[in-house]
């Protein structure tokens, strides 16, 4: 080959790879353009979905628009993207975990073209939702608040202790009302249960408390022991302060309503007085004399009878007349007298 002929060649071969690399180029801008989101101007018709990493929210559910900045495109298409309901919200102070295909899964449920769209995000976003705890002290005031209106005892002799709350109050944050639920039937001593009922615009959160009520009272207790039908003195008992959620319903209160009384059975010292373990004595006996008096206005009649049983004071009793021999029913006044009711 001449070196004429040769400057020629190379001159051709130098501009066939030129016009090889312009076309290998261009093809690779092509490629780009047709099969990459990102890599290219999206122009002003595509809508991008910025997801943010971390999200924390106020409402029960996750919205797209509490999660993303959503920009470019059609004003209705991003109303209708910041409104797509991903997931339920996480309970208040929780985190809740949403990947980016399930992301798409509910933007495709929600009819919207994926190929119009720029997702730019994480493979996970994850979601909190704002809350508000209610502390230990403020639980206590509300319920305060409640028995102070509720216990029916005289303040100066109540303590009112709280026992134990179930959980930790934790709620949305956003404004809710209260409510303290009592028992059906409690007479507010001893251990008494409470359900707290938090209101935040429709979803309620029930949570417990249990608080103890003493009411300081006097009770009469046995001193020395008491044998049955011992008749009962001072010396027998004395008074003690005592909380009424540990006494019987039925217990004495007052040395005046027990002095006097005797003992039913057996009573052991330190044992609590209870009505029923006391009676009044017998005033009257089988065989007694007494005066029968029969009163009418200004008329007052008296005869001597002979009482037919025993008999209490205020009790009713059967009363022979001695003058007539009549048989008849008189309340005991006292050991000498009873009265015949008109």
């Amino acid at each position: 080959m001449t070196i004429k002929n040769r400057q020629r060649y190379q001159k051709s071969k130098n501009g066939n790879l030129g016009l090889g690399r312009g076309w290998m180029i261009l093809l690779g801008v092509l490629f780009l353009f047709l099969f990459s989101d990102r890599a290219v101007d999206a122009g002003p018709a595509t809508t991008i979905i910025t997801l943010h990493p971390k999200a924390e929210i106020r409402d029960s559910n996750v919205r797209l628009g509490d999660i993303a900045d959503i920009r470019n495109g059609d004003s209705r298409l991003i109303d209708k993207l910041q409104n797509i309901v991903i997931a339920l919200a996480p309970p208040p102070g929780q985190i809740r975990n949403i990947d980016l295909l399930y992301i798409r899964m509910r933007m495709k449920q929600s009819d919207i073209d994926l190929s119009q769209v720029i997702l730019e995000s994480p493979e996970t976003i994850e979601v909190s939702r704002k809350s508000v705890e209610i502390d230990r002290k403020m639980v206590e005031q509300m319920i305060y608040d409640f028995l102070d209106k509720k216990i029916p005892w005289e303040k100066s002799r109540t303590h009112v202790k709280l026992v134990q709350i179930s959980e930790a109050v934790v709620l949305p944050d956003q404004p809710y009302t209260y409510k303290v639920i009592p028992p059906n039937r409690t007479n507010y001593l001893g251990l008494v249960p409470l359900t707290i009922a938090f209101d935040t615009g429709g979803q309620v959160k029930k949570v417990g408390a249990t608080v103890k009520v003493e009411v300081e009272t006097e009770a009469v207790v046995v001193k020395n022991p008491l044998i049955r039908n011992e008749t009962i003195t001072k010396d027998n008992v004395e008074v003690f302060m005592m909380d009424m959620a540990d006494l019987p319903s039925n217990y004495i209160s007052t040395l005046n309503d027990a002095i006097g009384k005797r003992a039913l059975r057996a009573i052991n010292p330190k044992e609590i007085l209870r009505t029923d373990l006391i009676e009044f004595p017998p005033l009257v006996k089988r065989s007694d004399v007494v005066s029968i008096v029969a009163e009418s206005g200004s008329l007052r009649i008296v005869a001597l009878g002979e009482v037919k049983e025993t008999g209490r004071s205020g009790e009713r009793v059967k009363v022979m007349n001695l003058d007539s021999k009549k048989e008849i029913f008189a309340r005991v006044v006292d050991s000498k007298t009873v009265q015949v009711d008109f």
